[in-house]
């Protein structure tokens, strides 16, 4: 019988000690608090957890010598064996310690490829390095591999800058770990990282480059680690604002931010976002350089429509008014996909909302300071009708500098 609650599990699972919980984030925090309360250590695979949560988790926890690996931990090696998204891998004597699904998989995987094997791998969650968490896990993590026989080198990857506070914390359990570590601050001043035994580095590549030379019992070689290859990329045209990118991992994004000066001489904010092709210049962004999407929106969603998960579909699309095409929208209706798209200002929709008559703007709720009106619309080249709805606001904007009146 499949059991229903944790306690039937451990009825067919004896004995278990490490409880893996993937339910909707509203209900993983009282899933881990029973796991916890029943003697386990947990990984919450689940994100959407409250701040709260975790920290009580966290907390209970620890003080009852046991470990929450997460919320939001995708991945983690225990005893050789993968869970999650874990890449299966050859077991050794590297153990690592994770902020960064990503930094994980990318270093366990390029450590295995040059030869060596991870001795254990402990993810932590996206927000354990927050100030209010105080990285708990990281801190527990760190001792574990310190008194661990079959790890000689420790390895930990900080997707994004931890608190200060938090960060010296770490540093000094490291500092005391007895082992070489290897550590991977992403945007951290490596003059800052000191320590006998600790061993700062850049990018993610050389963090497993470090650890494979030291488990070797060598030195890591100076001209390899640290050294970022020339750029091939162009520089900035006068006029460029932006660089368009599409990451589907945060560790990746930021590691533009941080290395971008280097490469261009300033800093690039990272905005949330998917940017695509503006369409006034098909096949390329407003910056200049060609979309990564290349065809521009159409093919971007034919490319997520064809790398979707097994058995899923795509139920809905919203974009801004470079998605405003035709021929995208013709597909979309023909998937049956529930779509949203902000209209492109041209001469027939500006027509339509000239023709609205005054009845057919309303309030969506009182006080809003906006109306709706909606009508039917159509493109020369779509293929059936749809809903253009128009907001507009009751108050116009004041100029931005506005004088003072005298009292």
């Amino acid at each position: 019988m499949t059991p229903h609650s944790i306690e039937m599990g451990l009825e067919d699972v004896t004995p278990a000690n490490l409880v893996l919980i993937s339910t909707p984030g509203v209900y993983a925090a009282a899933e881990a608090f029973k796991t916890v309360r029943l003697g386990l250590k947990v990984m919450v695979f689940s994100d959407n957890e409250s701040l709260q949560d975790e920290i009580a988790l966290k907390r209970y926890a620890r003080d009852h010598d046991l470990m929450v690996m997460g919320p939001d931990c995708g991945t983690a090696i225990i005893n050789g064996i993968p869970l999650a998204f874990a890449n299966v891998v050859r077991r050794g004597e590297i153990g690592v310690v994770a902020a960064s699904g990503t930094g994980f998989q990318q270093v366990t995987g390029l450590i295995d490829r040059l030869g060596k094997g991870i001795a254990r791998a402990i993810g932590t969650g996206g927000h354990d390095l927050h100030k209010e968490v105080g990285g708990i896990t990281m801190l527990q993590g760190i001792a574990v591999l310190a008194t661990d026989p079959a790890t000689t080198v420790i390895v930990l990857i900080i997707s994004k800058p931890p608190a200060s506070d938090v960060a010296r914390r770490v540093l000094k359990e490291a500092e005391q770990a007895g082992k070489p570590v290897v550590v991977n601050f992403l945007g951290a001043d490596l003059a800052d990282i000191k320590g006998g035994n600790l061993y700062a580095v850049k990018t993610l590549e050389d963090a497993a480059v470090t650890a494979v030379a030291l488990s070797d019992g060598r030195p890591p070689d100076s001209e390899a680690v640290n050294s970022t290859p020339a750029s091939a990329m162009p520089p900035f045209s006068p006029t460029q604002r932006f660089v368009r990118g599409l990451y589907s991992v945060a560790h990746s994004a930021m590691r533009l931010h941080f290395f971008s000066p280097k490469h261009w001489g300033r800093s690039i904010r990272i905005r949330p976002g998917i940017p695509l092709c503006d369409p006034a210049l098909p096949g390329r962004c407003m910056s200049g350089w060609q979309c990564v999407a290349g065809a521009g929106q159409l093919e971007f969603y034919r490319q997520c429509r064809t790398h979707r998960y097994v058995g899923k579909r795509i139920a809905r699309y919203r974009a801004d008014r470079a998605s405003s095409q035709a021929a995208l929208i013709n597909e979309l209706e023909a998937d049956q996909v529930r779509w949203a798209i902000t209209a492109a200002q041209n001469v027939a929709v500006k027509a339509v909302m000239a023709g609205l008559p005054p009845g057919a703007w309303e309030k969506p709720e009182q006080g809003c300071g906006c109306q709706v009106a909606e009508a039917v619309h159509t493109m020369p080249a779509t293929k059936a009708a749809f809903r253009l709805i128009i907001k507009r606001e009751e108050r116009s904007q004041g100029d931005l500098f506005e004088k003072a009146t005298e009292p």
